[in-house]
């Protein structure tokens, strides 16, 4: 376990973290100081071909950190697929903790939350009570794998991935090493924004093109994103675009959603917009 691991440098560095249990009854003492990282970085063993079951987890790290193992191979070399994972979660651990240290009583973005041994299942179904699923008759447990770093706009990322496609998980983590090997992926922002798009039939070409000048009038368009507001505190109309094919009038609402992605909230928008257009 991690834990055994870090004792020895427990008692001459202060601790950064508080330690968290999780579902897995797995527990995560992060005591390490920058002296003590730097340690796991020293492989234990000389090479791979010294891997046996009777290797120590800390030898196990100390190859991970140094770059000689690969957490993608752990099974095969180590022939123990639940020690495999339990490893590979405490190196991911240290991956993304170790820089910068969050202030207690903050917790770290770790992966010690996530279920790997023991799942608990009252507490599961109590949280997506209400939440996430109605009439619930049980679960169905999928395998989670993690790739990356992948370096997007010069910040590393790991990715989580969960899935039954067999190699799926080795292919994606085959693209991000391409990728950040090749400089990391650079992103712009071209446009921003959600569209709705429906479509009213009119009872003749005229009134279609009446309806057409109506919501292009200045006026008349923020009227429409008064309405749209009168929904939502997050949501913003934008722009409404007109296109008409004989007496249907097709409308292009494009809206702004905050920090959601918020179908449901620009859906709901667009309806009060068009309720108030009889």
């Amino acid at each position: 376990m991690l834990a055994a691991l870090l004792a020895s440098v427990s008692r001459s560095c202060p601790p950064r973290f508080a330690p968290m249990s999780t579902a897995s009854s797995t527990k995560f003492s992060s005591v390490m100081c920058e002296e003590e990282t730097k340690n796991l970085t020293t492989p234990a063993a000389s090479s791979l071909s010294s891997i046996s079951p009777a290797t120590p987890d800390s030898a196990i790290l100390s190859l991970l950190f140094s770059g000689k193992l690969s957490p993608h191979t752990l099974e095969s070399e180590l022939g123990d697929p639940m020690r495999a994972v339990s490893l590979r979660r405490q190196y991911l651990e240290f991956s993304l903790t170790k820089s910068p240290p969050m202030p207690a009583p903050s917790p770290p973005p770790t992966v010690s939350r996530i279920p790997y041994s023991v799942f608990d299942a009252p507490a599961f179904y109590k949280s997506v009570l209400n939440t996430n699923c109605e009439a619930v008759i049980g679960f169905i447990p999928y395998p989670l794998g993690v790739v990356g770093p992948l370096n997007v706009d010069g910040v590393d990322y790991r990715v989580p991935l969960a899935t039954t496609e067999g190699a799926l998980v080795a292919s994606t983590n085959r693209g991000c090493s391409a990728l950040r090997k090749s400089g990391g992926v650079k992103t712009e922002v071209l446009e921003d924004g959600m569209t709705r798009a429906p479509l009213i039939k009119m009872p003749s070409l005229k009134e279609a093109n009446e309806l057409k000048v109506w919501v292009e009038t200045p006026a008349n368009a923020m009227l429409l994103q008064e309405y749209f507001s009168s929904t939502t505190r997050f949501g913003k109309l934008t722009s409404v675009d007109v296109t008409l094919a004989g007496r249907l009038v097709y409308l292009r609402f494009k809206c702004t959603t905050g920090d959601a992605m918020g179908m449901n909230m620009i859906t709901k928008g667009v309806n009060e917009c068009l309720r108030n257009l009889k």
